[in-house]
C-alpha cells in the first residue's frame, strides 16, 4: 500500500493549508510541532478539514522532542543561563506528552508522531502509547546495544 502525504510546517499560513489539504482528502504531516498550542491548533485544522468532506485522510502531528531539547540547551548557553542540560532533556518529552494527552482527551483524530530523536528516551518514554515514532539508523543501534 503507498501511502503519500504532504508535510505542511506548523505554522498560521501551514494551519489554513493543512485544513484545505485535508477537505481535498490528502493525507498531512504537521511538522516543526514544539508545543502543545501548536499541536492542537495542527489537529483542530485537520478536524475542520474532516468535516468539511466525506473523505478521511489521516494527519500525523510530529511532536519533536529532541529537536526542542537542543534548542532550549543551546538558548541557555547564549543566555548564560546556569541549567543542567540533564533537567533540560525532559523538556521536549514533557511537550509531547502534553500533546498527546491533550489530543486524546479532546478525540483528535490525528496521531502524534514522535520525532527528532537525539536520545534513546525519545524513544522508550513513549512505548506503549497509541503514536508513532521515526528513528534514525543511530537510534535503532544505540537500542539494540542498550536491549535487544
Amino acid at each position: 500500500m503507498l501511502f503519500r502525504s504532504v508535510k505542511v510546517v506548523s505554522t498560521a499560513v501551514g494551519i489554513k493549508a493543512l485544513e484545505e489539504l485535508t477537505t481535498r482528502g490528502i493525507n498531512t504531516i504537521a511538522t516543526e510541532n514544539f508545543s502543545v498550542a501548536q499541536a492542537i491548533a495542527m489537529a483542530e485544522a485537520h478536524q475542520r478539514g474532516l468535516k468539511r468532506t466525506d473523505k478521511n485522510p489521516r494527519c500525523f502531528v510530529v511532536q519533536s522532542s529532541g529537536i526542542f531539547d537542543e534548542s532550549l540547551i543551546d538558548l541557555a548557553e547564549r543566555e548564560n543561563i546556569s541549567i543542567s542540560p540533564e533537567y533540560i532533556g525532559h523538556a521536549g518529552i514533557a511537550v509531547s506528552r502534553a500533546a498527546y494527552h491533550v489530543t486524546h482527551e479532546r478525540g483528535f483524530e490525528c496521531m502524534i508522531l514522535g520525532g527528532g530523536a537525539r536520545d534513546l528516551r525519545h524513544f522508550t518514554e513513549f512505548v506503549g502509547g497509541d503514536l508513532a515514532i521515526t528513528i534514525s539508523e543511530y537510534t535503532i543501534k544505540d537500542l539494540l546495544a542498550e536491549d535487544p
